[in-house]
């Protein structure tokens, strides 16, 4: 197989309930994220939702991040897709997992390529 980049899809548990709500908080959280992976971060967009919930997302050089929002169940959603054989998207995910303070992760990474 030809590797030509890396994903990581989370499902963070037991988060905190403001910051999941907060969109200046996630935009700031997929910044420093995307700095912690040492990623170029191309545009950021976002989304808030009524009555809660916020879609983040982040376009990077190597790919994208983005983190999806539920604050009445505790739960962030979380993807982080890096090209190249160097890039790595553990940082970032490390990074948004402390930031959320998620008490459980499920975690499931994939080499991506053909």
């Amino acid at each position: 197989m030809k590797k030509v980049g890396k994903q990581v899809i989370a499902e963070f548990i037991k988060c905190d309930k403001n910051i999941l709500d907060d969109i200046v908080m996630l935009k700031k959280i997929i910044r420093n994220a995307v700095k912690a992976a040492n990623h170029h971060l191309v545009k950021l967009g976002a989304k808030k939702f009524e009555p809660q919930g916020v879609t983040v997302f982040g376009i990077l050089a190597e790919s994208h991040i983005c983190i999806h929002t539920y604050p009445e169940y505790l739960y962030a959603a979380v993807d982080i897709f890096t090209c190249g054989q160097k890039s790595d998207p553990i940082p970032a995910f490390e990074y948004i997992k402390k930031e959320l303070k998620a008490k459980d992760v499920k975690i499931m990474s994939l080499d991506r390529g053909f």
